[in-house]
């Protein structure tokens, strides 16, 4: 049975169709439901980088009706989200007038860098995030494409929140911004955290912070 009213949900990035079991989301979502007894869900869906802006905004406002149905109902809601997930999580929570979050993990942010820009700045503001965690790849070879003339015509981002880590933070509100470059990061590529060697490390990562 699960306890109380906490639930997780993680959103994955650029991939070809949301079909194969194996992948991060799923295995993320079971080692949340084994390790802390509390319900969770894989968010996925299909898209190439080539293709990414096509259906952004449909891909958020579906997840905004799914976040909805847990934040109206005073669920206590943590997102992780890796490269474009971030996309998807942060603008579904902007759709939702940002809505109470406990812990925001934004993994490799293909979002902007900007929090002023991004609307978390607002988010601290009102107190609707407790707490945020952006984690960055030392050799994020994708998020450096990212930048490039032709990563921004692709993905319509000026500078990536996961090239960087966060800038434009609110000072008043920086004690719930908490940026992770720390090892094993500083040596990762873009989705190595997920490797099978690194993916309990990376888990326990997040659900201990």
């Amino acid at each position: 049975m699960f306890d109380g009213k906490t639930i997780w949900f993680v959103v994955r990035g650029i991939a070809g169709e949301p079909s194969n079991f194996v992948e991060w989301e799923y295995l993320a979502r079971d080692y949340i439901i084994q390790n802390l007894t509390v319900p969770a869900v894989a968010v996925s869906y299909a898209t190439s980088a080539v293709t990414v802006w096509r259906n952004r905004g449909m891909r958020a406002q579906r997840f905004a009706k799914i976040l909805q149905g847990y934040t109206a109902r005073d669920w206590r809601v943590n997102i992780i989200a890796h490269s474009e997930g971030t996309v998807v999580a942060t603008d579904a929570l902007r759709l939702l007038g940002w809505p109470r979050i406990e812990n925001l993990h934004l993994v490799c942010a293909a979002c902007d860098h900007d929090f002023q820009k991004l609307g978390l700045n607002d988010a601290l503001r009102k107190e609707s995030v407790s707490a945020i965690h952006t984690w960055q790849a030392g050799l994020d070879t994708a998020m450096q494409f990212e930048s490039l003339a032709v990563g921004r015509i692709l993905f319509g981002i000026h500078r990536p929140l996961g090239l960087d880590g966060p800038t434009n933070v609110s000072q008043q509100y920086a004690g719930a911004v908490h940026e992770h470059w720390e090892s094993p990061w500083d040596g990762y590529g873009h989705s190595d955290c997920w490797l099978p060697q690194n993916f309990n490390r990376t888990m326990d990562g997040f659900l201990k912070t």
